[in-house]
């Protein structure tokens, strides 16, 4: 989580991120996996 944030905050440029931020992150970050472990899943 902590590495997340400060690749995310790097890549944004900025030092701090708004905590509302880092939750769509996150939540957008956990449904791709989930979307891409259901695909391999259905492939498997």
């Amino acid at each position: 989580m902590l590495i997340v944030y400060i690749v995310a905050s790097k890549a944004i440029g900025r030092a701090v991120i708004p905590i509302p931020e880092i939750f769509i992150v996150c939540s957008s970050l956990f449904a791709g996996s989930l979307i891409i472990g259901v695909m391999i899943g259905k492939r498997a």
